[in-house]
């Protein structure tokens, strides 16, 4: 591959996210106790409804903005911006959400895009003209731009039919002889190419801004209120969780080192590094990582980190493993010199970032997916232990919280959605091996539960009363195990087209649950299980239907997801983890989203003529499903048989460890059989 210098591009689905994310995270993690403060807080309690039968709605006419520059004045961020750009002579400054290793969440003092246009959602690209500014993101946020965008912005709506991806949208706006400046820490190197070839078509060159000495203009214009790096301790990852020693998991990596003829492997992904050493961090809020860099030899490996994060049982750890550690900083110097002895170096062009990839001439340049993914993504036997175990204690938090969310709302309390985050947060708290939420809870009301990636503040937060249909999507982050669920429920007597809404996209959580696939099976194709039913009536949803989950470690991983986009090949394979989350939304009115994690496993059907296994999915959540939503004349006897079977396993799961009188009552109406409608 040709990364010719100064060159990177923005690739085509513009890291707009996996295939499916939560809220950004931002800010330092909060743990136990202190989590449970973090949320507190009262709100302005307001709501909207639902009574019409449910229906395809024709949208209206396309349009790639929400308003145009002139009817906005820029804030002083984006003037401060255009003039940086003004002398530099840039005609273009892009700037993405991904921070130097292409996290999915970033630590708060890489969340640029979020300072420069007040669009908080984990997933977009902001790109800044001399006289105008655009943010590019999908439907999963499109609400939510809307919302939050600042003065001079215009929303690109990503996906739509009328909205063009970037490249193009540059490539018809810019003269020729255009100059697109980017910061070459935060693009990925795969994305160098894309951009040179598409831009370059039209004149227009790319240029990585000079990195030394902190050149990012976005930093500079960020000042002394950018927040400092963080600096969380490093904790050892106990073997009884991980599985597999570091010693073990490098020789792996060695092993594929050699096949492919490289002498340096450079990891960049934090949860990569994270895996492969046995650590854990708190770097980022949510996602227990460590910022660093990982460069592995022939002979040896260097963790390249922040030293005073590392305590001397975490070193001697490292030294045992034959694992040094230098700072932070010396990692892309490392990396050059390796280059310059002729070294044949290892990168995954999706997964390190450009500035890497640069200082690597092409003749030495090892551009091939990383071998440590797929190691990752197959959960080995202690993995799946812990994370199963970490499942049933999730359950018992949440029947606390959800029992008693019921009786209270039904007692009358002003409850607001703030409330119940915290009322999550505490009954996770409680649990043993409890660290962290593993995403920032989505709590929405009637309205706001249409907003796929809704955050609640204490000033425009929605109250729960008898007439609101509640999307509760949340999670936690155990020492053994990582957790991600939705739930939808109504607190009073829901409406024909909410029962509609939640049985059509049940139906498409069965189709799901249920479905038996041949191995080597990608997750694309069996994504239309999930939406066949919603199809019938004309309708989907703008996000993907699973993705992958680590263990104990990020609530979204690679290289497997289930989604209606063809280009990942993964094949699904037994000891994946994969969230089955269908939904539907209908702005300003409410949202439906069921979420249960599922363990892929093999089903133990073979077809000797075909010479191939057939796999199918195990659950590994174990909350209750509201009975009061289903709209049983579309359900088949086969769709009410799996309910009442889950909710038996929930019940048998669960009910030995539910201590609260009132909690165990709950769960056993919950999980009752259906009665079912003659």
């Amino acid at each position: 591959m040709n990364f010719s210098k100064g060159v990177a591009r923005v690739s085509s689905s513009l890291r707009l996210g996996g295939s499916r994310a939560k809220c950004s995270s931002h800010g330092t993690t909060i743990r136990g106790a202190a989590a449970v403060a973090a949320v507190s807080g009262r709100c302005l309690g307001v709501r909207g409804g639902a009574n019409r039968r449910l229906h395809a709605t024709v949208p209206a006419a396309e349009t790639p903005t929400s308003d145009t520059a002139a009817e906005k004045e820029a804030s002083p961020v984006l003037s401060s911006l255009q003039a940086w750009m003004r002398k530099e002579n840039m005609d273009c400054f892009i700037v993405p959400s991904d921070d130097p290793h292409l996290s999915e969440y970033a630590s708060e003092c890489f969340n640029r895009r979020a300072f420069v246009s007040g669009f908080t959602g984990s997933a977009g690209t902001a790109v800044i003209l001399k006289d105008e500014a655009l943010l590019w993101t999908d439907g999963r946020y499109h609400l939510q731009a809307d919302q939050q965008l600042g003065k001079g912005w215009r929303l690109m709506k990503a996906g739509k039919p009328s909205v063009p991806t970037i490249q193009e949208f540059l490539a018809k706006h810019l003269p020729t002889q255009s100059r697109v400046a980017i910061d070459p820490f935060v693009h990925s190197a795969s994305s160098v190419k894309a951009l040179e070839k598409e831009l370059g078509a039209a004149g227009i060159s790319v240029a990585a801004i000079d990195h030394a000495g902190d050149k990012n203009p976005v930093d500079k214009i960020w000042g002394e209120t950018r927040p400092a790096p963080p600096k969380s301790p490093v904790r050892i990852h106990k073997m009884a969780y991980a599985g597999e020693t570091v010693k073990d998991k490098l020789a792996k990596i060695r092993k594929s080192m050699l096949e492919e003829k490289a002498d340096v492997f450079v990891s960049g992904l934090l949860d990569e590094v994270a895996y492969i050493l046995n650590i854990r961090g708190d770097d980022v809020a949510h996602s227990p990582v460590a910022i660093a860099y990982l460069l592995v030899t022939e002979n040896g490996a260097t963790v390249f980190i922040d030293e005073a994060k590392m305590s001397t049982e975490v070193e001697a750890e490292m030294k045992e493993h034959g694992v040094e550690v230098h700072g932070y900083e010396e990692a892309l110097e490392a990396v050059r010199t390796l280059a310059k002895q002729g070294k044949k170096v290892w990168i995954d062009p999706e997964r390190v970032n450009f500035a890497f990839a640069n200082v690597v001439g092409e003749d030495d340049l090892i551009a091939k997916p990383s071998p440590v993914s797929m190691a990752k993504g197959i959960k080995n036997a202690p993995e799946l232990e812990g994370m199963r175990a970490a499942h049933v204690r999730d359950g018992v938090a949440m029947v606390l919280a959800l029992s008693r969310l019921e009786r209270d709302v039904a007692a009358g309390q002003v409850i607001t959605e703030v409330d119940i985050d915290q009322r999550a947060t505490t009954a996770r708290s409680q649990q043993d091996k409890f660290v962290d939420l593993s995403f920032p809870t989505i709590a929405g009301e009637n309205s706001n539960g249409a907003i796929i990636h809704y955050s609640a503040t204490p000033d425009s937060c929605h109250t729960v009363g008898r007439e609101s249909m509640l999307l509760l999507d949340s999670g936690a982050q155990y020492e053994d195990g990582t957790t991600d669920v939705t739930r939808t429920m109504h607190f009073g007597e829901p409406t024909a087209e909410q029962k509609e809404a939640y049985t059509r996209v049940l139906q498409g959580h069965i189709g799901l649950a249920t479905a038996q696939f041949p191995d080597g099976t990608p997750g694309f194709m069996i994504d239309a299980f999930a939406r066949r039913h919603l199809w019938d009536a004309g309708l989907d949803y703008q996000h993907g239907t699973g993705h992958g989950v680590g263990a104990a470690l990020n609530v979204h991983e690679g290289p497997h997801s289930i989604s209606s986009r063809t280009a990942n090949t993964t094949p699904l394979e037994p000891g994946m983890i994969v969230s089955n989350e269908p939904g539907y939304y209908k702005p300003g009115s409410f949202g439906v989203r069921i979420e249960n994690l599922l363990e892929i496993v093999d089903s133990g059907i073979s077809n000797e003529t075909l010479g191939r296994r057939f796999y199918s999915f195990a659950p590994l959540t174990f909350i209750p499903m509201q009975k009061k939503l289903l709209d049983q004349t579309l359900l088949t006897s086969k769709e009410l048989d799996w309910l009442d079977e889950y909710h038996e396993v929930v019940w048998t799961k669960l009910h030995k460890l539910v201590k609260d009188e009132e909690a165990l009552a709950w769960l056993k109406e919950a999980t009752a059989p259906v009665v079912r409608q003659p």
